[in-house]
C-alpha cells in the first residue's frame, strides 16, 4: 500500500527527538516502510525546515540532520515540476 507522509508527522517527531526515542522513531520508520511504500516530496521537506524553526526554534542544521536520518533513508521523495502540475491541472 502506497502512504503519502505530510509534514504534521516530521514536524512532531523532530520537536520531540530525543536520545531516548531515536531508536523507538528507526523502528517506527521500518515497521511501515515494511507494510507501506512511503512517499513524501519537497515542498513538505521544506516546510518541516520552516515550521520546525518558526514555531519549535528548532534550529536548521537540527532538522536537516532529522531529516538525513529518519527520512531520506525509509521515505521517496517525489519531485514537483511542471509536468505533475499539468497533470493536475487536467479538470
Amino acid at each position: 500500500m502506497k502512504s503519502f507522509i505530510d509534514s504534521s508527522l516530521f514536524i512532531y517527531i523532530n520537536v520531540k527527538v530525543t536520545n531516548e526515542i531515536i531508536d523507538k522513531i528507526e523502528k517506527f520508520f521500518s515497521h511501515l516502510n515494511k507494510n507501506y511504500y512511503l512517499y513524501t516530496n519537497v515542498l513538505v521537506l521544506d516546510e518541516v525546515l520552516y515550521i520546525s524553526k518558526k514555531k519549535y526554534k528548532v534550529e536548521y542544521k537540527d532538522t536537516m540532520e532529522f531529516i538525513d536520518k529518519f527520512i531520506i533513508p525509509y521515505v521517496t521523495i517525489l519531485c514537483l515540476s511542471q509536468d505533475e502540475y499539468e497533470l493536475s491541472n487536467i479538470c
